[in-house]
């Protein structure tokens, strides 16, 4: 019996996700921290690249998830030394239209996010490569703009709350605001 309900609620599940429209979008944009620290050392943020690929599972709702990429070369505070970031955030969340105008479809939305990062420094004083992670959350603005039936533009503005336990009890500021834009294919 247990088998039968299984197998039953793989095929209601699998035949709602064909229902389901998706949407994948690529978007290149500019990351910019808030942290004044982090700009000091990368000098105020930099280009980053994002994979987003979304669910439209109600009318005027989309569950989404994406993965961002930022690296940047920097000199620390003080002597001067090379520093290297990468940061890798990977979120999941859900955004709301809450205006339709035709062609153009403005959302707001927020989620969830954890933050990989990786510092490597040519100074004495530290260790050589750290890399951690933590959690934090995101909040996504986007104005969709209808390009044909399946393909997109966006324009997008998302605030990345985000503090890394480093040192101690020491959380640094990897947050900022990320705005760009993006191509995406309906489907």
């Amino acid at each position: 019996m247990k088998i039968k309900s299984i197998i039953f609620f793989v095929f209601i599940f699998f035949g709602h996700l064909q229902s389901v429209e998706w949407l994948t979008e690529l978007r290149g944009g500019y990351f910019y921290p808030t942290s004044k620290k982090f700009r000091e050392i990368y000098k105020s943020g930099g280009p980053e690249g994002e994979l987003e690929i979304a669910a439209i599972f109600k009318k005027n709702w989309i569950a989404w998830g994406n993965v961002n990429y930022f690296q940047r070369n920097g000199h620390s505070i003080g002597f001067h030394d090379k520093t290297f970031i990468r940061m890798i955030p990977i979120s999941l969340g859900i955004k709301y239209q809450f205006l339709a105008c035709g062609r153009v479809s403005p959302y707001l939305g927020f989620g969830a996010t954890y933050t990989f990062s990786q510092i490597t420094n040519d100074s004495d004083f530290v260790k050589r490569d750290v890399k951690k992670g933590g959690f934090g959350f995101v909040v996504k603005s986007v104005t969709y703009i209808k390009l044909s039936d399946h393909f997109l533009m966006d324009l997008f503005a998302d605030y990345y709350y985000q503090k890394i336990h480093f040192y101690d009890s020491n959380k640094v500021d990897m947050g900022g605001f990320r705005m760009g834009a993006g191509l995406g294919y309906r489907y």
